[in-house]
This record gives C-alpha cells, structure tokens and sequence, in this order.
C-alpha cells in the first residue's frame, strides 16, 4: 500500500473539504505515518475516515476528529501541550512541531508501550508520554497553554482545569447520547474564568472509563 499516497488522499479527501485550513496542521497530516501508531492488522484502515481500534475499548479519533480538535486548540510555537489519555501517541505526533513541547499522560501500559515507539520511529522528539491517571492530568509538568483530551468523555475533571493557563484552550469530545458526541471547547480568560462553545457534532465512541461519571466542571 501506498501510504505517502494515502495521506495525500486524506487530506485532500476528508480534511481540506471540510474546513481544515490551518497550513501548518495539513503538513503535519501529510508527513506523519498513522500507520505507525494502529495494530499492523489496522495499517491498511490507518487512512479512512473512521476512528481505529487500538484497544479492546480505545479507538483513535478519525483524521477528520483529531484535524478539528487540533485546529481549534490555536496552538503556537510557544505552547506546552498536554495530551490526556494519550493513547498510541497520534495526536500528539500531529502535535510535535506544531509547540514548543508535548506531554502524554496514559494509563494504560500496553498502548503506552506502543506509542512511546511511534513516536521514536516518527522522529517526535519533543514528545514525553507519562504513565499516570488520565483524568488526574500532569501536575509535575503543569501549567499547560492547550490540553487536548484525546479519549471520549462525559466530563472534564476540574483538575485538568486548573491544569490549564489563564488564556489556554482545553478541547474534549464531549457525549450527547449513544450516538451524537461533540467537539467542545473550553477557553480560560486571563482572570481564570471559563467558557465552552460546541465546535461539531460527531459520531459517539464508547466512554473512557476515567471520565464517565458526574463529577465533572458543569457550565
């Protein structure tokens, strides 16, 4: 399979048609192999517009997903990013060159393991993945400008809020019901008071365990 071909259609196919207009973001799309960071019996799905099993209850968001969520973090280059539950290490591969420095919180060791070796493979050297409770985030290495959640949730914990910079964007897939979720976007003005706005709704995954019951920030 053609996979530099593949990227290609991607972006031209399911991002660029659909509002993703960030330059930088595309090339990150069009250099980063996806490939690397699903099962080898996954490789040939890595490409088309639907999440990815990467687990027996974890899935990549679909390229379309993870373009959105990143696009409306507004990174800069100055940005230090956490990436919560952060998986096989995708989103935050996009993420490498995009800030100044990624950290990935994940719980689980096995797709720790993996993403720690995409990323090496992926030349993503500004990229740390920390084992830890995701729902705890990163307070050792807090505060952080932009905090992607990149698992399904019902909830934002209020420690990840408070994780976050006065003047920084948190961006979750939030649940609506058993099919319709929604990319939500949190921002924290420079007095510490927060906002959300709904970005677009999107197909519902199953749940991070971590952020499935009501204890969350309410607006």
């Amino acid at each position: 399979m053609d996979y530099t071909q593949a990227r290609k259609n991607m972006i031209d196919g399911q991002l660029t048609p659909n509002k993703i207009i960030n330059a930088q973001l595309i090339d990150r799309f069009a250099k980063v192999p996806r490939e690397y960071f699903v099962d080898v019996s996954f490789k040939k799905m890595a490409y088309r517009d639907n999440p990815v099993k990467i687990s027996s209850d974890r899935y990549i968001f679909s390229p379309l997903v993870t373009a959105h969520m990143i696009q409306a973090l507004e990174t800069s280059t100055t940005d230090n990013v956490l990436v919560v539950a952060a998986g096989t290490g995708y989103s935050s591969s996009i993420l490498c060159h995009m800030v100044n420095r990624v950290y990935g919180v994940e719980n689980n060791l096995n797709l720790l393991e993996i993403g720690r070796r995409a990323l090496l493979d992926a030349a993503c050297k500004s990229v740390s993945i920390l084992e830890g409770a995701p729902e705890k985030g990163l307070e050792s290495k807090a505060p952080f400008s932009k905090i992607l959640i990149d698992v399904p949730v019902e909830f934002v914990p209020q420690k990840l809020f408070e994780q976050l910079k006065n003047g920084g964007k948190l961006v979750a897939v939030e649940r609506l019901n058993d099919t319709v979720s929604v990319i939500k976007v949190f921002s924290k003005d420079e007095q510490g008071k927060l906002s959300a706005k709904s970005l677009r709704e999107v197909v519902t995954l199953p749940t991070h365990k971590c952020f499935t019951n009501d204890k969350g920030f309410e607006f």
